[in-house]
């Protein structure tokens, strides 16, 4: 595609040449569709300058790189005077992920709006290939360039799987998941916990639940209705407040959720009983041995 802001149509000049190499041309006139075969390449003359070529590659079963970087698509501006050559190299990747997120409590309950990012560890650092958010079926879907897609062509390695941030009216599932791709299949696995994975052919699934829950909030004030910023609360399972609970503060796993300042406390957890009691107070004031049953 070609574009600035938003595409544009091609050229009658460049349709023809398009159509002469073989490629298709979209019924809008924005898109060019062709099909390469091994070290054989195709040349584009004559594109507008000032412009932008989005170029994606679709190799069904195979990891794109360019530059040495996974990436199906790649970009380049259109400058006077200068050529961009775009090398796709392809791997082929042993394996198709598909995720699909559900209710814990209802399994065939799609859950919409959970934001994840699919990572690698290189060199010690985290490098993320994918961010995902789940749609109206479930699946976890990534963007790139308008164009929607749920399947990730993956090598032989370990990946990992996080929820960075919580589908509406759900917590935040904490544990983060270890894919391993290997010449025999996929395998999922949170806290060293298997999760079934479906194969078909190379294509290969698996769900992952959130629970419901429910957002407490309460302000934090002192005997003259002044806002106290800093107290600390924490949840129990027990009365006794010795085996803890986690909670969901701002779409992130904590133990504690602390007052700001304007005395708000608020997070969110699953429905049940718990107790809870403040573990430290807000500066200059003394701790409120109070156990409240939530």
């Amino acid at each position: 595609t070609l574009f600035r802001s938003t595409p544009i149509e091609f050229s009658q000049e460049l349709i023809s040449m398009a159509q002469s190499l073989g490629a298709n041309v979209s019924d809008n006139k924005k898109s060019i569709r062709f099909t390469l075969k091994n070290d054989q390449t195709i040349t584009f003359t004559n594109l507008p300058v000032g412009y932008y070529l989005q170029v994606r590659e679709t190799a069904p079963g195979y990891a794109a790189y360019v530059n040495g970087i996974r990436t199906d698509w790649i970009t380049v501006q259109i400058n006077k005077g200068t050529n961009s050559d775009i090398n796709y190299i392809n791997r082929l990747a042993p394996a198709t992920l598909k995720v699909r997120k559900v209710d814990e409590d209802n399994p065939n309950k799609p859950v919409s709006g959970a934001v994840f990012r699919l990572y690698k560890t290189v060199n010690g650092e985290n490098q993320t290939l994918f961010t995902l958010t789940s749609n109206a079926d479930g699946w976890l879907e990534y963007t790139e360039a308008n164009a929607k897609e749920t399947e990730m062509s993956l090598e032989n390695g370990t990946y990992y799987l996080s929820e960075v941030t919580p589908p509406p009216g759900y917590n935040r599932m904490t544990e983060t998941v270890t894919v391993t791709v290997s010449d025999s299949g996929v395998t999922a696995k949170i806290n060293q916990k298997a999760l079934t994975v479906q194969a078909q052919s190379r294509v290969y699934s698996f769900s992952l639940t959130n629970k419901e829950g429910v957002e407490v909030a309460f302000q934090k004030i002192d005997g003259y209705g002044k806002k106290i910023s800093g107290a600390k609360f924490s949840l129990y399972k027990d009365y006794a407040c010795t085996n803890r609970v986690d909670m969901t503060v701002q779409d992130l796993a904590a133990t504690e959720a602390v007052s700001d300042a304007n005395g708000k406390v608020a997070f969110r957890i699953p429905f049940g009983v718990y107790y809870m009691k403040e573990t430290q107070a807000g500066d200059g004031f003394e701790d409120n041995p109070t156990i409240y049953m939530l």
